[in-house]
């Protein structure tokens, strides 16, 4: 046997100590607040055999720089408990404003929302958390990262349409349906059950592929991560593709990079969009652009 306490005194200094303690209490199925209460007591609090064994492993696979999410399997969004695996990205906190923001645009009783590159289905999952009488579309090129998506959904009991394919190209007619969708023989049959979203949202990636914080981010899926043209290639492609699944009206916001905003501001004017704005985050940087989509809209 050994004490919490004694376990925990090797992590004490250091810089993932809180990680260290988030691992043990989830071996033993404790929370933070029974932490702060047994603070004196955890002399005390010893661990079984078993209990040691898994939190040894788990220790060393954080001492290896694993993120604590796929340690233990899931990452808490939007107040939500949401299963992530190395075949989708952490969800962020930062990424919680982008919901945020999108909500404000979706102020309707029903509407559209599109959720492009998906990942472990978070920001989809948290619309329609928030707005249970919206319909939901996600799309992720991955189909192991919609497996994960759709779990998700089935567990929080959340009905999003789940979509496999590059970008758009997922909600183009098929001739054989994807992971979780119908099958469409012609485009009108397509328009007729899929009629342009009111809100179209995406986290795709936006990292150069020359950035030197990459080698930190080993342990997630680089596809979800980089992009070709520093970082603008995907952000380009949606904002140029976007209006052909937006109604008249309708909103595009994306998540980037803290020094991207001014691009994509640029690329949201080149393609025409109005009303464009880039909002901060929680830590006062740029993280979200938005647009509209208006009649004089003009393609590029």
């Amino acid at each position: 046997m050994r004490s919490v306490l004694a376990l925990l005194a090797n992590w004490q200094d250091h810089p993932q100590r809180r990680d260290a303690e988030d691992l043990v209490l989830h071996v033993i199925r404790r929370d933070r607040l029974w932490l702060r209460m047994q603070k004196d007591s955890l002399i005390q609090q010893t661990l079984t055999t078993d209990e040691l064994s898994l939190i040894n492993a788990h220790l060393q696979r954080l001492a290896k720089g694993e993120p604590l999410a796929y340690i233990l399997g899931s990452q808490e969004f939007w107040s939500l408990q949401l299963k992530v695996t190395v075949d989708t990205l952490i969800p962020r906190p930062d990424t919680e404003r982008l919901v945020e923001l999108a909500l404000e645009k979706m102020n309707n009783a029903q509407g559209r929302a599109l959720d492009l590159g998906t990942g472990s289905g978070a920001i989809a999952l948290a619309l329609k958390h928030s707005r249970p009488a919206w319909e939901i579309t996600a799309v992720d090129q991955s189909p192991d990262a919609l497996a994960v998506a759709h779990c998700n959904g089935a567990e929080l009991g959340l009905t999003i349409h789940w979509r496999q394919g590059n970008w758009f190209e997922a909600l183009r007619p098929v001739s054989e349906s994807g992971f979780g969708s119908r099958c469409y023989s012609d485009s009108e049959s397509f328009r007729a059950e899929f009629p342009r979203f009111d809100v179209i949202v995406s986290n795709p990636p936006y990292i150069d592929e020359q950035d030197e914080h990459l080698p930190d981010l080993t342990h997630e899926p680089l596809s979800a991560l980089v992009a070709a043209d520093h970082g603008l290639a995907d952000l380009h492609r949606i904002i140029a593709e976007a209006p052909d699944w937006l109604v008249i009206g309708g909103w595009l916001l994306l998540e980037h990079g803290h020094d991207q905003g001014a691009a994509v501001r640029s690329l949201l004017s080149q393609c025409g969009y109005a009303a464009i704005e880039t909002l901060q985050d929680y830590g006062g940087n740029d993280r979200v652009s938005r647009g509209r989509y208006d009649d004089n809209h003009a393609r590029v």
